[in-house]
């Protein structure tokens, strides 16, 4: 299951939101 819709892949450094 993919916990973002975006296009863009979130990593577990990188927050998903800025």
């Amino acid at each position: 299951m993919k916990q973002t819709s975006h296009a863009r892949p979130v990593d577990a450094r990188t927050p998903e939101r800025r």
